[in-house]
């Protein structure tokens, strides 16, 4: 350690290394981020969402984030005479589904008024395939 400098050599060279690879975590991330629409799209022609290639399995999962629209559920259940207008308006989803139950509501009828279909960031994995 020198008196401008606190640090020793292997303090130095740890910050350094530390530097590095946060530097090549950067560039491997936007690698990344460019090559895996390329592996979605192979499995997308396949057809698949899991493939053997050689010694690795790459697959894919779309996540399903649909909800009812909270406002266009009340409405519907206010429309439909469900609600109490006397309470604060927040959907129980509980109660919904025993009005559905009942036959009180049409489910159907219920989705086409105030579903919202959505679909998460599909989730790319490929892994070393254990039959190898």
């Amino acid at each position: 350690m020198d008196v401008f400098n606190p640090l020793s050599n292997n303090e130095q060279q740890f910050v350094e290394m530390y530097y590095y690879f946060t530097q090549r975590k950067k560039e491997d991330e936007k690698w990344l981020k460019t090559a895996k629409p390329t592996i979605l799209s192979i499995l997308d022609r396949l057809g698949k969402d899991k493939v053997d290639f050689g010694a690795y399995r790459v697959s894919v999962v779309v996540p399903d984030c649909s909800y009812f629209d909270k406002e266009l559920l009340l409405d519907f259940l206010e429309d439909n005479n469900l609600l109490d207008l006397a309470t604060i308006k927040v959907p129980d989803e509980e109660k919904i589904g025993q009005l559905i139950d009942e036959g009180l509501i049409d489910a159907e009828e219920l989705k086409k008024v105030a579903w919202v279909d959505k679909q998460g960031t599909p989730r790319l994995s490929v892994k070393l395939n254990d039959k190898t």
